[in-house]
């Protein structure tokens, strides 16, 4: 044979080798393309028959009983279970995500709905972290026959098959994760499986959020309320502290009026000419004496002092006050006079509780300047029908801003002050149906002027007082 035709033949086989080659390649496709189109078969098989299955049916229960609680501790058990009992799993757990975005395990159960310990439920932690990262379900059918998931420890230690992790979204936003595994398949191919049980894990997720935010805002409202009781309780406090002061306030006021007309009664006993002043002194003392008696009564019956109202000249009251308080002030400095209305008509008051007004006022100006000079005014204003009482000092006056507070209860610029004398007095007057004014000037001196209803004359009675010319048209 020539070289030619042997160099022919060479290229012959090289030709024909190279064939085969292409061939097996070609059939080797054929093969892969084969199994592909196996795998999808069996995936759609599984999907055409899905319409049986119960799967549809436990889910739509699933997403009822998880939104008709708000309870968090009963939502996340109705969420576990059912995840568990939907993909027929043997165990899951359930974590959600904190604030500091690490996952804390909140419920672990098997699917006869015992209670796990968190010790003795080994996960696999590649299958979720897989999970959070792709925010996508893990799944494997048989995790000891997939080499993807055979370098894992936790696979092979726990020789777990078919395990499920689906993370719980609500906008593409984390909440937690349902993780769940079985000896048997859980979902097999089915797309239609997959897809369901992440709607099922996002509707977990948002039952699961409305339960903490339901949690949240009750939590709120428990402080909240906590702290209305303590604010009333505190008010109740403040109310009985109140109260304790004004008792002491009043009850110190009629004790130093005792002790004054005491200590002027002792004086007097040194001289046998002076029994009848001090009858009187024993006297003013015994009424007062009554009216802490009617006092305590009030306090008793759980009302402010009781008001026993008479037919009064206020003329005639001032000057029996002033009788009483000029010997206790005057040694302290303080000068009193006095400017009556003659044409008075008579008030209905409580005579002690006038005088307590009148104590008040006069005392406040003396704690404020001991050697003021004070005057007590009368006078009768006929076009208002009101008889009116004032007590003027010379004292340093009030500032303005002072004014709008100064009957307000506990109110006082004075160190050992309690604030009660002149909202009492604004209640003692209120409850003679009359009021309580003041002007001031700094410098110049201060008025409180207490307002009153004349009791109604008769026809016969303003006659008379018209025929003497004893109405004054003016009330200055």
């Amino acid at each position: 044979m020539s070289e030619q035709a042997a160099s022919t033949n060479a290229i012959d086989w090289q030709e024909i080798s190279q064939g085969n080659e292409d061939i097996l390649d070609i059939f080797t496709g054929l093969d892969n393309d084969m199994d592909n189109m196996s795998s999808e078969l069996t995936a759609h098989e599984e999907d055409k028959k899905f319409g049986d299955w119960a799967f549809v049916t436990e889910l739509l229960e699933t997403f009822r009983l998880m939104n008709s609680s708000l309870n968090l501790k009963s939502v996340l058990e109705h969420v576990i279970d059912s995840a568990i009992s939907v993909i027929q799993a043997e165990r899951g757990l359930l974590a959600l995500q904190n604030s500091k975005g690490q996952l804390e395990f909140k419920i672990l159960r098997d699917s006869a709905r015992n209670a796990l310990v968190e010790s003795d439920f080994k996960v696999s932690w590649s299958f979720l972290h897989q999970a959070i990262e792709t925010k996508e379900i893990a799944y494997v059918e048989d995790a000891l026959s997939e080499q993807n998931y055979l370098p894992s420890m936790s696979v092979q230690q726990l020789q777990l098959r078919s395990i499920i992790c689906c993370p719980m979204l609500i906008k593409g936003e984390l909440v937690g994760v349902i993780y769940a595994d079985s000896s048997k398949p859980l979902i097999g191919r089915s797309k239609t499986k997959k897809q369901l049980f992440q709607l099922f894990a996002d509707q977990a997720a948002v039952a699961i959020r409305n339960a903490q935010l339901y949690q949240k805002v009750k939590s709120s409202y428990d402080q909240l309320e906590k702290a209305h009781d303590n604010l009333i309780y505190a008010e109740k406090m403040a109310a009985r502290g109140k109260m304790a002061a004004r008792i002491g306030h009043e009850l110190n006021n009629l004790l130093s009026g005792i002790y004054g007309n005491l200590e002027l009664a002792t004086k007097f006993l040194h001289d046998r000419e002076s029994s009848a002043k001090v009858e009187e002194r024993l006297r003013r003392v015994n009424a007062m004496i009554e009216s802490m008696t009617r006092f305590s009564q009030g306090l008793m019956a759980n009302s402010h002092m009781e008001t026993k109202l008479v037919r009064t000249n206020l003329n005639a009251l001032a000057n029996e006050f002033l009788e009483f308080i000029k010997p206790v002030y005057k040694k302290m400095g303080a000068t009193f006079s006095e400017d009556y209305d003659s044409n008075l008509p008579e008030v209905n008051v409580d005579r002690g509780q006038i005088q307590q007004v009148l104590y008040n006022l006069v005392t406040n100006a003396i704690q404020i300047r001991a050697d003021t000079h004070i005057t007590i005014k009368t006078r009768y204003c006929h076009e208002e029908g009101r008889v009116k009482i004032s007590v003027s000092d010379t004292g340093p006056g009030i500032e303005k801003e002072k004014l709008k507070q100064i009957f307000v209860p506990l109110f006082t610029d004075k160190a050992e002050g309690h604030g009660f004398g002149l909202s009492i007095c604004k209640e003692i007057a209120k409850k003679h149906g009359g009021s309580i004014t003041v002007e001031s000037e700094l410098g110049q001196g201060s008025e409180f002027t207490v307002s009153l209803p004349e009791i109604k004359r008769t026809q016969e009675e303003h006659l008379v007082l018209k025929g003497a010319d004893l109405v004054n048209e003016t009330c200055q």
